[in-house]
């Protein structure tokens, strides 16, 4: 569903969210929600991680 999103809107739209409170959950915790987007997708650039992680949240609230 990440690599639809990507592919259809570009990561410069789409922002991360920790999906609170769903990573507190047991069995779920921030730091894997986190490291899904940081760590573990291979066809996301580094590019693509610096937008979904932070840059589009700065845009969108800073611009």
């Amino acid at each position: 569903m990440i690599k639809e999103c990507r592919d259809s809107f570009g990561a410069e739209r789409l922002k991360w969210a920790s999906d609170c409170p769903f990573h507190v959950d047991p069995g779920h915790n921030y730091h894997d929600s986190i490291a899904l987007i940081r760590d573990r997708l291979d066809f996301l650039t580094s590019s693509d991680k610096a937008w979904m992680l932070r840059k589009t949240a700065e845009k969108f609230f800073f611009s």
